[in-house]
């Protein structure tokens, strides 16, 4: 289902100060691609307040600006799934749940990039390697907790590519409501958005994480560790 593209705002006065063009074209990107608008240099440029050709002393060209925004995306949620991990219990369990609840604070905390994060296929950010490669690693690092989890028994039985899928949809549906104003059209606008994700975590981690062998459906092989998500 299409998105409805959201009206860009007026650009603000104070957008862009001498000496941070580079950050300031960054955020104009990132508030085309929230709106659905096509990115390129010259409506970056108008947004921030520059003449058209001020962006190529940093840009070379559109794929240039985007990868920068998919680089900068990826190094806030790293540093972001990092955190969270350093500050973990061991177990695959909590360190499963450290990680949604850290792809739901990037989501929550970091709304223009989660956004961007969505449209990350659509708009070129695999054209990065540096995008490629973080991205991968936390893939891989998901799939080696679930493994873990599933031989202690702290993470339901079943194929390993789908309980990761399972996983990655609930955390990115979840930011998804929140971006998009389900929250509060719910009725829990005025909750701590944190909190609010949470409790939701909490409810299907009640499937995930505590549900023995037995409840499980699905064929119960396992992937390779070295398979694609």
């Amino acid at each position: 289902m299409s998105e409805r593209r959201r009206p860009i705002a007026k650009k603000s006065p104070s957008a862009y100060h001498h000496g941070n063009l580079r950050e300031a074209l960054i955020a104009a990107a990132l508030r085309l691609i929230g709106s659905g608008e096509d990115v390129n240099l010259r409506e970056a440029a108008r947004l921030v307040g520059v003449s058209p050709g001020a962006p190529f002393r940093h840009f070379s060209d559109k794929a240039a600006l985007l990868a920068a925004v998919a680089e900068e995306t990826m190094r806030r949620f790293r540093r972001e799934v990092g955190s969270a991990l350093d500050a973990a219990p061991p177990t695959p369990a909590a360190r499963i749940h450290a990680m949604a609840m850290a792809y739901l604070r990037f989501a929550l905390g970091e709304s223009a990039y989660f956004r961007a994060f969505a449209r990350a296929g659509e708009i070129g950010f695999f054209d990065s390697d540096f995008y490629k490669k973080e991205n991968q690693e936390t893939l891989d690092s998901l799939d080696r907790l679930i493994l873990e989890g599933q031989q202690r028994g702290e993470v339901t039985s079943g194929d390993l590519r789908i309980v990761h899928l399972a996983s990655r949809a609930f955390v990115y549906g979840l930011g998804r409501m929140y971006v998009e104003g389900h929250f509060a059209r719910m009725g829990l606008g005025e909750e701590d958005p944190v909190s609010v994700a949470q409790k939701a975590l909490a409810v299907f981690e009640q499937g995930l994480l505590r549900a023995s062998p037995a409840r499980a459906r699905g064929p119960s092989s396992r992937a390779p560790k070295d398979t694609p998500p």
